[in-house]
């Protein structure tokens, strides 16, 4: 007899989890630890593994369907019949082979020379009038938003419908930390950007003052334990942000090589809900771009956003003479059901002083 297999709790803030992808046909052999299912909450789309090894019997959820945690999604038979316990499938854990390197992808054989009469220029001609004939009026095709683009998707819908976005905007010296970040990068021997810093700083920061670690869900105001801090990482269409737990416990080098292990599995579609849960504030850091300023959206269960515009070289006032110096413009959004405009400005503030003190 087969045993059922249930959605574990996946740590989401939406109730219903989408099933995106079954990984195992119904016949096939599953081993435990192998991936059962892609499912997508509202921060990731993440394989969900088998807990036990049998024949797939049954799937009781299709691709598109929604489910909730604890929910049987399918039922496993043991090979040969022996009995299998009843277990939840489990939230896939952090990918231990993320260092690896990727394999080489495959290079196609050249396509074959096609046999028959050359066509001609006037037959050519009229194929391409029947294949614009075929496209959509006013030249713009449809296609379904992607796994990753529907998830963010929901969650901007979610942060504008709910949060209550308060802006603040000053400006940082970058002299002291473009020296740092010098050293840190040949320390590390890769390119981070001012992420590690900038983490560091405000993570700190929120530890004392405490109303950054809140958020409001409905008629609740809930209080992260750790000072987490998620950075936004984007690939042509895909967004994620990777969480750096218990930031505040940190040096700046060792959130580097975290920024780059996340952003790297970002990279290959492998953080896991945990990797992508729990930040506090988040950063979108886009001072490599010549931009001067923009704001940044708060996802749920955030409580602030930083948005770090491009560095430019500005004259300020030293000590009664003029210097040209490499400053960013940053601009702090809040929710301001959590947030008062004098916190912010005391975050500013303190964000301020750390950055050029570096």
């Amino acid at each position: 007899m087969g045993r059922e297999i249930c959605m574990p709790d996946l740590g989401t803030a939406d109730a219903e989890i989408r099933i995106v992808e079954w990984l195992v046909e119904v016949g096939q052999s599953v081993a435990r630890g192998e991936a059962l299912l892609t499912a997508e909450t509202d921060k990731a789309a993440i394989e969900i593994e088998s807990v036990a090894s049998g024949i797939l019997q049954e799937v009781r959820v299709e691709a598109g369907d929604e489910v909730a945690a604890g929910e049987v999604i399918a039922v496993v038979k043991g090979e040969g019949g022996t009995e299998i316990s009843t277990e939840s499938a489990t939230e896939p854990g952090p990918d231990t082979a993320v260092e690896a390197e990727v394999p080489e992808p495959q290079i196609a054989p050249a396509p074959a020379q096609p046999s028959g009469p050359k066509p001609s220029r006037k037959g050519m001609f009229a194929r391409n009038r029947e294949a614009r004939a075929r496209r959509p009026a006013g030249g713009r095709r449809h296609a379904g938003l992607r796994d990753n683009q529907r998830a963010v998707a929901k969650r901007l819908t979610r942060s504008h419908r709910e949060i209550v976005p308060f802006d603040m905007v000053c400006r940082i010296e970058m002299t002291a930390a473009a020296r740092q970040l010098e050293i840190l990068e040949t320390e590390l021997q890769r390119r981070v950007g001012y992420n590690p810093f900038f983490i560091s700083a405000i993570a700190g920061i929120a530890r004392d003052i405490p109303c950054f670690l809140s958020y409001q869900l409905g008629d609740e105001v809930g209080t992260h334990e750790q000072a987490n801090v998620g950075f936004v990482v984007g690939f042509d269409r895909a967004l994620y942000i990777p969480v750096v737990h218990d930031a505040d416990g940190k040096v700046p080098i060792d959130i580097g090589r975290e920024v780059s292990r996340l952003a790297l599995k970002a990279a290959r579609g492998r953080l896991s809900v945990e990797e992508c849960s729990g930040a506090c504030v988040v950063v979108s850091d886009l001072s490599g771009y010549p931009i001067q300023s923009f704001n940044a959206v708060i996802p749920p269960g955030s409580s602030a956003a930083v948005a770090i515009g491009g560095v430019e070289e500005v004259p300020i006032v030293k000590d009664g003479t003029v210097a040209v110096v490499p400053a960013v413009q940053v601009t702090l959004t809040v929710d301001h059901r959590v947030v008062n405009g004098r916190n912010a400005a005391m975050l500013l503030t303190r964000l301020i002083e750390s950055m050029e003190a570096l």
